[in-house]
């Protein structure tokens, strides 16, 4: 199976800090409230999947219901934290950059025109311009968003509802910065909608 057939249409929840599920350090994945598991995609159970960053290093992603066992996405030994979308995935690197894979074929992945960033990259792809980022989430199939350590938030993806925050409803396949907002100390990311918790 490909990465992004492994790791897609996520109902998860975030561990932040905590050794539980089997040495999973932190994980957090699909359209869950805050981070909880709270939903499950109402047409298809059985699609389910859930994503997560091992204590030791590396991503794993598996399906509860059809495929069980979890199994290792290729270059994220280096990822502090996973998340998951209907179709893609993303996740934070240790030195502050984002990789996202699966589907863009409209665009949406928010890899731009970096090396490797084809309509379905099966293996994580640097977004451009970010750094410093320590924390991403990522809602339904359009659309993922950034906090870094200083507060700011960047947004890509379909910004078809004007979800990515920068006053338009025009595509964003690359990171845009959320304009004149700071403080930001978690994300919440919706299929139509952000929300961020500020200082």
């Amino acid at each position: 199976a490909t990465a992004q057939g492994r790791c897609a249409r996520a109902n998860g929840r975030r561990a932040r800090g905590r050794r539980s599920d089997g040495g999973f350090r932190r994980r957090t994945c699909g359209r869950g409230d805050r981070g909880r598991s709270r939903r499950r995609h109402p047409q298809d159970r059985s699609r389910d999947r859930i994503g997560a960053v091992r204590a030791a290093g590396g991503v794993e992603c598996w399906r509860p219901v059809s495929s069980p066992t979890p199994t290792a996405v290729d270059d994220t030994a280096d990822a502090t934290w996973v998340a998951c979308g209907n179709e893609s995935a993303c996740i934070v690197r240790e030195d502050g950059t984002v990789a996202c894979w699966g589907d863009n074929r409209r665009g949406y992945l928010g890899c731009g025109a970096e090396p490797g960033c084809t309509s379905w990259p099966e293996a994580p792809v640097q977004l451009p311009g970010l750094e410093g980022v320590v924390q991403v989430e990522a809602g339904g199939a359009d659309d993922a968003c950034a906090r870094t350590s200083l507060g700011l938030v960047w947004c890509w993806g379909s910004n078809s509802s004007g979800q990515v925050g920068d006053g338009t409803t025009d595509v964003r396949s690359a990171p845009v910065q959320v304009p004149a907002f700071s403080g930001a100390l978690d994300l919440s990311v919706g299929s139509r909608h952000v929300c961020a918790l500020r200082e």
